[in-house]
């Protein structure tokens, strides 16, 4: 119903079905089940996403990751030469990649999690909003998709060479235009400050990154040069405040992941939580641009 005929009949009793309902989710809330939760679904950016526990209910940061990504990746722009390629790494309910697919019609999505619960809930999602002939999700960790860039020149080359001398009739692992992630970055220590509607109820997975938050994001980034399709090609990422300067420093550290940062944006709240990495040809150093907002 519209909001003006709710208004209208606001003082009209409930029918006992909807009275014992609306006091079942009256007493969920009050356990501190998120209302995402209680209500099974949540709008992220244009599309109506189906949330379930555990499966991390996306935020508003995220919508503005993806904004951002579509406004300044260059594989993302709507005059791009082909279609993208997206990697989703720890997709949830899909948002990120979904939200990709429904602004630029001709992209494709590969998306990862670690969580049953969060794969399933983002193919039916994909389903529902239209998409699953663009979108495919995965139950893997990103440790186990492409290979490190910090092993050793002989490791690598016994990679490829293995690869190489796989089946006839198997395809090689595809590589990708732009990695998005919102992955699990909050340090340990901050784990017991969150509020009972995430620690009670959201996948600890998706929220906690290791000591520094940083436990997936390194894996992120060793991992980007095997799995991008070439130079200038990139990475997004949704980061703790803690985090870019440490991002920059790690990159500046291995310069055989190949990764610049490009520049590192404020959250609307004014917190350093997006970074943008890009991958280059050679081992330039991670000098990147002044904080935008």
């Amino acid at each position: 119903r519209s909001r003006g005929m709710l208004s209208a009949l606001a003082e009209e009793p409930l029918a006992p079905p909807a009275a014992r309902q609306f006091g079942e989710m009256v007493g969920e809330r009050l356990a501190r089940k998120p209302v995402q939760y209680i209500i099974g679904e949540w709008s992220f950016l244009e599309l109506n996403l189906l949330v379930r526990a555990p499966v991390l209910v996306p935020r508003p940061e995220t919508e503005e990751l993806v904004e951002l990504a579509l406004a300044r990746c260059p594989a993302l722009a709507r005059d791009a030469p082909r279609a993208a390629c997206v990697l989703d790494v720890g997709c949830g309910t899909g948002a990120i990649g979904l939200a990709v697919l429904h602004r630029r019609p001709a992209a494709r999505c590969t998306a990862i999690d670690v969580g049953a619960e969060a794969v399933a809930l983002a193919g039916e999602n994909a389903r529902a909003l239209g998409l699953a002939d663009r979108y495919e999700v995965r139950l893997q960790p990103i440790q186990c998709l492409g290979f490190s860039a910090l092993a050793s020149a002989a490791s690598i080359g016994d990679s490829a060479r293995s690869r190489e001398s796989s089946s006839a009739g198997e395809e090689q692992e595809e590589r990708y235009d732009v990695l998005l992630s919102n992955p699990p970055y909050i340090p340990e220590a901050d784990m017991a400050t969150l509020e009972p509607e995430v620690e009670r109820w959201e996948d600890r997975r998706a929220l906690c990154g290791g000591a520094d938050g940083m436990d997936v994001v390194v894996a992120i980034l060793e991992r980007a040069r095997s799995l991008l399709r070439g130079p200038g090609c990139e990475v997004w990422l949704e980061v703790d405040p803690s985090h870019p300067p440490l991002i920059r420093a790690w990159a500046e550290a291995h310069a055989e992941a190949r990764l610049e940062v490009v520049e590192v944006v404020e959250d609307f709240g004014g917190l350093e939580r997006f970074i943008r990495l890009r991958l280059t040809a050679g081992k330039l150093s991670a000098v990147g641009s002044p904080t935008l907002s």
